[in-house]
């Protein structure tokens, strides 16, 4: 079957090498992924919502926009993955032909590319369970080549029973499957979550599934609902978990109310460090009275005792949206999120941390102005390594002279190890 990649940009755009536009359609794209081959580091890709893919054929000095397709529809949500043998896949929701929103999310599509993004198979579905709606879905793969599961993919998500709806009759549950020909099919997937949670998509959703490595083969996996960071670990590929462990109780649930954003979450992401065993868990809470702000969980090995860390935070300033990638290369971990400069205003961070050298702090790009409370601003931003560094994106608020008034954009930026 031919590849379906639609290019609605005959173009390539050559932009600056510091916290770089990659998005010049006028569509406010949002919900930003970011996959590096790291056996081929010239070859980026971002994407965003609802059908954009921006990919770098020289380590992110050009670009080029194009629209992903797919006969079980594009409909957003949007993750990427690269493999150990630089094989992209590309994760979304379904917009199932013949069916109308919301019951066209019936399903997760994963589709792949061989070639550093410019061509793209078709998809396959993963995970359709008599209609029922399939939703928030994160990407990852087992790149340890001493694991037994080696060269698997991975793939976490919610399932609504109905959407939206406030019958408590009708229930959330985090979902996985697994891939192991490299995202040519999946396998049925299995329930992880031993609690259910309401339908509402709200603090009392079971939701923000994500997963991580280690490098025995050990599926790490984290999410958020009725107020609290759940945590569950699977020793074999995937096909049963454990008893769901709670590791941090949420005070005001993972939904915050953040002044000048339309919605705002502090839901959970995971990695590991390859080379200690070490997982670490980022999120976002705000306390009674409090701002938000930047949580971090370390655990050895063992998974017995976790410790927290608290990025230096000024008590007077909101913080959203953490996202977080180990480097293998140094051991050093680093957490992007948002903050605000002042009421109006916000920043994007990257915070450091390693055994060798001091916590730091970057700020990446510019301020820019909130986009308001009728601006989809998207759930996420995502960082991955680079080198011995980190290649961030994120989504931006600004005025540019090719959009003629304010429009979301989405940057990349490359940040330099501490």
């Amino acid at each position: 079957m031919p590849p379906l990649f639609l290019s609605i940009c005959l173009w390539i755009i050559s932009i600056p090498a510091s916290a770089q536009v990659v998005s010049r359609s006028n569509n406010n794209p949002n919900e930003v992924s970011i996959a590096v081959n790291h056996q081929n580091e010239a070859q980026v890709l971002v994407a965003s919502n609802i059908a954009n893919l921006y990919h770098s054929t020289d380590s992110g000095k050009n670009w080029a926009e194009k629209k992903m397709e797919s006969s079980l529809g594009v409909a957003g949500d949007p993750t990427l993955f690269c493999d150990e043998q630089g094989i992209f896949y590309y994760a979304h929701l379904s917009k199932t032909p013949g069916k109308e929103r919301p019951d066209y999310y019936d399903r997760m599509v994963v589709q792949r590319s061989l070639d550093g993004g410019q061509s793209w198979s078709d998809g396959v579905g993963v995970g359709f369970n008599g209609g029922k709606m399939q939703d928030k879905e994160w990407l990852a793969g087992d790149v340890h080549s001493g694991s037994p599961f080696y060269g698997n993919i991975y793939l976490s998500w919610t399932e609504f029973d109905v959407y939206g709806s406030a019958d408590t009759n009708h229930r959330s549950r985090i979902r996985f499957a697994v891939s192991m020909d490299k995202g040519q099919s999946f396998s049925e997937p299995v329930v992880v979550s031993d609690e259910t949670g309401d339908c509402k998509d709200g603090d009392n959703t079971m939701e923000g599934a994500t997963v991580a490595c280690g490098p025995k083969g050990e599926i790490y996996i984290t999410w958020a609902g009725k107020g609290k960071i759940w945590f569950d670990v699977s020793y074999d590929g995937g096909k049963t978990f454990g008893v769901d462990r709670v590791l941090a109780n949420l005070h005001e649930g993972w939904t915050l109310d953040i002044p000048g954003i339309y919605r705002s979450n502090g839901m959970p992401f995971i990695a590991c460090n390859p080379n200690t065993g070490e997982v670490w868990i980022c999120y976002a809470d705000r306390k009674e009275g409090a701002n938000s702000q930047v949580f971090l969980l370390r655990t050895r090995a063992e998974l017995d005792v976790w410790t927290s860390y608290v990025p230096k935070h000024d008590g007077k300033s909101d913080a959203f949206f953490p996202n977080l990638v180990v480097n293998p290369n140094t051991g050093t971990v680093a957490v992007v999120y948002y903050q605000s400069v002042r009421e109006d205003q916000l920043q994007v961070k990257v915070y450091q941390l390693s055994e060798s050298h001091a916590p730091s702090h970057t700020i990446i790009g510019k301020p820019f102005t909130k986009p308001g409370k009728k601006v989809f601003f998207g759930d996420y931003i995502d960082i991955d390594y680079f080198g011995d560094g980190f290649i961030a994106t994120w989504t931006s608020y600004e005025k540019k002279k090719w959009f003629g008034k304010r429009r979301l954009c989405v940057r990349v930026e490359k940040v330099s190890m501490n």
